[in-house]
């Protein structure tokens, strides 16, 4: 009873001394002209201000209102509106932000308060509006929109109010935002992974609300869903009315992709096995069911294609940005000669996908969005010599306002794709066209061996790719959404901010000054000393190499083979072979110096007791750090056994031999507790301790970051201690 009446007597104390200086009393004045668009910016930016600053009272008012603005003033500025107007002219506004998207935001001290300030938020148009509320409430309360899931805020109990003035903010590209992956992996055991397609399964349609506002929150305008048109799996169709009307309502602008000439196993409209690429023995052209394609000279190709165009749902011409047709790496149109199939061998790839776009753009026209731009979507999994993409016959023969799109997958960077910028900015110059060109770049990859673990490298990738990129007619970029869950929500997070601005800043110091905002600035320096110390592992290379290995924009040695589909098509390696091939003992030991850092930090860094840190970061640093660590034991295990070897070779027995062996035990027995941990945060991390069944268990292992079990090295320790009984080695040992 005591504490409760100190905590009372404290609050009244509080909100006396508080609402008498009214240095903690916001007031938000905007135009009733507006306040539709920005009902929930405004709703926004009053819970963050409660919940960062102790004691504040926030008041909403519209300029209808007879009340005067009582504290701090911040201004949704309509200088269409009478009394926002005059309130510009009396403090001096400069000029109003007019570029697309553009904001400003610019402060005074109250002419008739000087213990407050009153604050200026103006938008070009109603994005601009919108993201001028959201970049104040980061400047000024360092909000910062990590997540759909998490608005970070922290209370202030040293909140000094301080004078804001931005200049004007504009975006380096039109149109910037998101393509989620919503693909079912069930069949593959992904959707554990994959939460986007998990939450897309349920139904959870307040979830993709909460991604729409994420997306508005960090500025960005434009998402892009896949339909796979000759499937079931269209989700235009499947999303509801009311979902689709608050993208629109709040600026989301779709991309409509069009997965063609693809299956995955889904294709409706019959035997679909019968209408693939065979050849003259009536064989599959691909052994991988998955990358089995319609063969687009049957008759039945554009008769499943009517089918289910039938069931998409599409809507106001004015919520699409355009049409990209995306192939795929797999289907007969990744090489211009196309495959070895009996009724389309010779027949160019480059000319069927132009009569495709034809049958497309016919389609659109039939529903009202005929002035849609159309185009492609390729990859830098197509781009070779024989690829459609690079002959002049498929840019020539693209629609005059044609949109066009270059995906980097993984690591790779842009460059791969200079010679069709080239070529797109040829045909602009000579024939006056508008071919635009989007950018879509990957933070994570589901085929490879990264999710769940930590791999800061792709940061290092993109900023360089940022800096570079060419941005004459390139109008827009997006960025992949893999999943949300462990650390690749950061990565994500990261792209939106680059995507609307890169600064000159390399990608080390924007994590430092994102982690000293969200954990202060001394266990800043250790969050970004743990990912800078896992990109220096990622491409096996010593710690002392970082400068160089952030500077350097060219491709460096790293397990990009790995892969998770068939272990005959994609040998999956795991990292193994690039640690035990390393001959330069020092470089180990860097190694393992970096992981002793990395988990005396994270632990550290785990006694703050931030719910943020415990919740988001320890586990997956926790995984990433043992899954390294197996790697470099592993690898020194292979060294000193291939040192005693060589000794034992050249001098038979000896005290050096029976040392290096002792040497190698020790290794394999840190590799083996390595395991366990890995295997323990595993559990963890996917919440799966104790349920995880043999079932489940095959989908993850099959798909997803594996290890050798215990009997890999409890063998190699058996083998060890054989040779020390022994006094031989067996000279097959390596």
């Amino acid at each position: 009873m005591k504490n409760i009446f100190v905590f009372l007597i404290l609050v009244l104390w509080g909100e006396t001394i508080y609402a008498r200086t009214e240095k903690y009393v916001f007031t938000v004045l905007y135009s009733t002209a507006v306040s539709d668009t920005l009902n929930i910016p405004i709703s926004d930016l009053k819970s963050y201000i409660t919940n960062t600053i102790p004691f504040s009272k926030v008041i909403l008012s519209d300029t209808d209102s007879k009340e005067k603005p009582v504290g701090n003033v911040i201004v949704i500025v309509d200088r269409d509106d009478t009394a926002i107007g005059q309130l510009c002219r009396q403090y001096g506004v400069g000029a109003p932000p007019t570029e697309w998207n553009s904001f400003c935001i610019t402060s005074f001290v109250r002419k008739d308060d000087a213990s407050c300030n009153i604050y200026f938020l103006e938008g070009a148009d109603s994005w601009g509006r919108q993201y001028a509320v959201y970049d104040f409430a980061e400047r000024f309360l360092g909000v910062k929109y990590l997540k759909p899931e998490i608005d970070y805020t922290s209370m202030q109990q040293d909140f000094s109010v301080e004078l804001i003035n931005t200049g004007i903010q504009r975006p380096d590209y039109k149109w910037r935002g998101l393509y989620p992956w919503h693909y079912n992996y069930d069949s593959r055991g992904l959707t554990t992974f994959c939460d986007i397609n998990a939450h897309f399964v349920n139904r959870d349609w307040e979830w993709f609300r909460k991604l729409c506002d994420w997306m508005v929150k960090n500025k960005q305008n434009a998402i892009l869903w896949f339909d796979d048109v000759f499937s079931h799996e269209n989700i235009s169709g499947q999303f509801p009315d009311s979902l689709s009307d608050y993208y629109a309502f709040r600026g989301i602008k779709q991309i409509l992709g069009l997965g063609w000439a693809s299956n995955e196993d889904l294709v409706t409209g019959g035997d679909w096995k019968r209408k693939i690429c065979l050849d003259d023995k009536g064989r599959s052209v691909e052994d991988a069911e998955w990358k089995r394609a319609i063969c687009p000279q049957t008759k039945e190709y554009f008769q499943l294609a009517d089918i289910n165009f039938a069931n998409m749902k599409l809507n106001n011409p004015q919520n699409y940005i355009g049409v990209l047709v995306g192939y795929g790496e797999n289907t007969w149109a990744s090489k211009e000669k196309g495959v070895p199939c009996v009724l389309h061998s010779g027949i160019p790839s480059s000319r069927m996908m132009i009569r495709d776009l034809n049958y497309i753009s016919k389609k659109f026209e039939s529903v009202g969005l005929g002035d849609l731009p159309l185009g492609f979507v390729t990859s830098t999994h197509s781009i070779r010599a024989d690829n459609p993409f690079e002959t002049d016959y498929l840019i020539d023969n693209l629609p005059q306002n044609a949109i066009f799109s270059m995906h980097t997958y993984q690591q790779t960077g842009w460059k791969q794709f200079q010679g069709l910028y080239d070529k797109i900015a040829q045909r602009n110059k000579v024939e006056d066209t508008s071919i635009k060109a989007f950018h879509i770049a990957e933070v994570a990859f589901l085929c490879g061996t990264d999710i769940p673990l930590l791999k800061p490298s792709i940061l290092r990738r993109r900023s360089e790719h940022f800096s570079t990129l060419p941005k004459g007619h390139t109008i827009g970029h997006l960025t992949t959404l893999n999943t949300t869950q462990y650390l690749y929500w950061y990565n994500t997070y990261q792209l939106l901010r680059w995507q609307w601005r890169k600064d000159e800043k390399r990608w080390d110091e924007d994590n430092f000054q994102n982690f000293s905002a969200l954990f202060g600035e001394k266990n800043g320096e250790k969050l970004n000393e743990i990912f800078n110390r896992f990109t220096c592992l990622e491409y096996v290379l010593p710690y002392i190499s970082l400068d160089s290995l952030l500077n350097s924009a060219s491709e460096l040695r790293s397990p990009v083979q790995w892969g998770r589909y068939n272990q005959k098509t994609h040998p999956d390696y795991f990292g193994f072979l690039l640690w035990a091939e390393e001959k330069n003992m020092e470089k180990l030991d860097d190694a393992e110096k970096s992981i002793v850092v990395i988990r005396r930090m994270n632990e550290e860094l785990l006694s703050m007791q931030n719910k943020l840190y415990s919740s988001q970061f320890y586990t997956t640093i926790r995984l990433t750090a043992a899954y390294y660590a197996i790697r470099v034991f592993t690898g020194k295990f292979n060294w000193y056994l291939n040192d005693a070897l060589t000794i034992f070779k050249m001098k038979g027995w000896n005290d050096n031999v029976e040392k290096q062996l002792e040497r190698a035990k020790e290794e394999l027995n840190q590799a083996n507790a390595s395991l366990m941990e890995y295997n323990e945060a595993f559990l963890q991390l996917l919440d799966l301790k104790g349920q995880l069944s043999k079932a489940n268990e095959k989908d993850i292992v099959r798909d997803f970051v594996v290890n050798p079990d215990c009997s890999y090295f409890n063998q190699k320790l058996i083998e060890i201690e054989g040779y020390l009984k022994s006094k031989k080695i067996d000279v097959l040992a390596n």
